[in-house]
């Protein structure tokens, strides 16, 4: 489904946004955007303090979460930080 320039965004079942509708999606859009650059800004931090010897309790402690799951969702970030490749450079293989 497509929308014309200037006409309201409809959903699938055709009824149209409001204005505030669409205000609150861009909204979502924006903090979605944020959350992203958040996350791989804090996974860069990650790779940086494992790089330099950090265990993954103090990690853990400071995020909020176990040790076990911070090293689940961050040990590759830390394994792209000790190889020297970003994620971009990985994704190519």
């Amino acid at each position: 489904m497509s929308n014309k320039p200037g006409q309201p965004i409809r959903t699938r079942s055709q009824a149209a946004l409001t204005n505030e509708g669409v205000t609150a999606l861009q909204r979502i859009a924006d903090a979605a955007g944020e959350r992203m650059r958040l996350e791989q800004e804090t996974s860069a931090a990650v790779a940086a303090a494992r790089q330099a010897g950090v265990t993954w309790v103090s990690i853990g402690r400071l995020l909020g979460i176990s040790k076990q799951a911070a090293a689940a969702k961050y040990s590759a970030a830390a394994a792209l930080g000790r190889s020297g490749r970003t994620m971009n450079e990985w994704a190519l293989f």
